[in-house]
């Protein structure tokens, strides 16, 4: 490139323009993504969901010069990818994927620093600065002690923190991560989104994360790309995804479905009945109750918009008594969510074979 500055000057990153991509060539070629046009500015985290097949990891090739593209055209700033040599690409763009550390005997040090191939033994010595930055990488991980153990020696989990660390020593100003999360326990999804976040906030990297969980997407991410060869390519931020119906259409189905008040997606299974349910709404046992029930797909009303006189219903008394009280009038006390719930499901068991002993006709 005639130079780095050339690239900054212009806010966007990532341009991708009326692109088409793909595998295969000629009569044996399928297109996964057709006359794409989206964008990814400097200082943005953008989260890449999609199903398992569905061209992510393939996009972001595309996106880095790994693969041709079939039409139209990649910049990163104001450059062709296609116009840029392998080494003006290294400069400005990095992808990483779990493939990216090979199962060799370096150190985690040694491969944030110099790469899975360093050139042994005419490598320059690790400076202090390099060791402290790469000391700080880890401990952002919570691998602080990993700097001298071998790649070789690591989980699959302990590997892809590893190389998110590499990631976040690069200095790239755009980078592409493929599905290093998906790896990671759910805080650990939180906690490296967070540092991804406050990353691409403050150093004004481009950052992209490849990932299957879509509600953490919704959650963290500044811009969403939705990769999904049947339903195609859709990008924006996640509000006016929602909005566009596009959440609900791309991750959601009949009984999953987007709740943007709260951000999170809401499962509405086969409901037997609803069932009241009184009590402190702000506490923490109001709140396990309606959580075990939802799980159960059973939906919960409050008093106030329960109609019916056959309603279960549900007090939550705190100090961790419960109270079910059925449409007889008898009630039942406990002291255990679980042992409600066993009681609720059963009750409801027997209220669902009554209505339907009432509904057989007669032979």
């Amino acid at each position: 490139m005639n130079s780095d500055m050339e690239m900054m000057a212009d806010e966007t990153a990532v341009s991708l323009r009326n692109l088409s991509f793909g595998f295969g060539r000629g009569s044996k070629s399928t297109v996964l993504g057709s006359r794409i046009d989206a964008s990814l500015k400097y200082g943005e985290l953008a989260c890449v969901v999609g199903p398992v097949g569905g061209g992510k990891s393939l996009l972001a090739k595309t996106v880095v010069g790994l693969q041709p593209c079939f039409d139209g055209d990649v910049f990163l700033g104001r450059r062709r990818v296609g116009d840029c040599s392998k080494a003006e690409l290294s400069r400005h763009v990095a992808y990483f994927s779990s493939e990216s550390a090979s199962n060799c005997s370096i150190s985690v040090a040694d491969y944030i620093v110099y790469g899975h191939k360093p050139v042994w033994p005419f490598r320059r010595k690790m400076s202090e600065k390099d060791n402290n930055a790469v000391s700080r990488c880890l401990d952002w991980l919570g691998i602080g002690d990993f700097g001298n153990r071998k790649i070789r020696t690591l989980s699959r989990a302990e590997c892809d923190k590893v190389i998110l660390a590499k990631a976040i020593f690069s200095d790239v100003p755009v980078i592409l991560l493929d599905g290093l999360l998906d790896s990671l326990s759910f805080p650990d999804n939180v906690e490296v989104l967070c540092l991804l976040r406050r990353m691409a906030h403050t150093s004004k990297k481009a950052v992209a994360v490849l990932m299957s969980n879509a509600e953490l997407a919704v959650q963290f991410a500044d811009r969403i790309w939705s990769v999904d060869k049947n339903r195609g390519f859709n990008s924006g931020i996640p509000e006016d995804l929602f909005l566009r119906g596009v959440v609900d259409e791309c991750f959601g189905n009949e009984r999953i479905s987007y709740d943007i008040s709260t951000g999170r997606f809401v499962y509405s299974g086969d409901h037997i009945r609803s069932v009241i349910v009184e009590g402190d709404v702000a506490g923490k046992e109001y709140t396990a109750v309606c959580r075990a029930l939802g799980r159960c797909a059973v939906d919960v009303v409050t008093p106030e918009t329960a109609s019916g006189s056959s309603v279960l219903k549900v007090v939550v008394k705190g100090n961790g008594r419960f109270c079910l009280h059925h449409p007889d009038a008898s009630e039942e006390n406990f002291t255990s969510v679980e042992h409600l719930l066993t009681a609720l499901l059963s009750a409801m068991s027997k209220l669902r074979i009554s209505l339907l002993s009432e509904e057989t006709p007669e032979p």
